[in-house]
């Protein structure tokens, strides 16, 4: 759902804070890849000729906006520097916007259930806006 949510995002400012967690970091780890394992509903025919992700997830800057666990295109946890590459120009957007703080990207594996990720990502949105 995180994909479609940027794309409402860019619609709807009554979205006031965003929380994304587990989603594809961009569509051109996708393309890079030879496998991949995307939900369908995660996929935009096109897009990548005109943007990849971390374009549209710079959209909603100043507002904040939490990633938590970002996946490869294997859905497999995102490594550190693949993030750090990905999330350049997302940063870049939050901080030309003066918020580099409402920006927060994190990874949970350490949480055994979900139970305990949605109370740390609800305890983050709500401290960051």
């Amino acid at each position: 759902m995180a994909i479609p949510l940027l794309h409402a995002a860019l619609q709807d400012r009554s979205l006031a804070r965003l929380a994304l967690i587990g989603r594809l970091l961009s569509f051109n780890s996708m393309v890079s890849s030879r496998f991949h394992d995307i939900p369908m509903e995660d996929l935009v025919e096109g897009a990548l000729g005109h943007y990849d992700l971390p374009d549209l997830a710079a959209c909603p800057a100043p507002r904040p906006m939490l990633l938590a666990n970002p996946k490869d295109a294997m859905q497999a946890p995102a490594s550190r520097e693949m993030v750090s590459r990905e999330m350049g120009v997302v940063r870049k957007a939050y901080a030309q916007a003066g918020a580099e703080q409402k920006l927060i990207v994190k990874n949970w594996e350490v949480f055994q259930s979900l139970e305990h990720l949605y109370q740390g990502v609800v305890r983050e949105i709500a401290t960051s806006g």
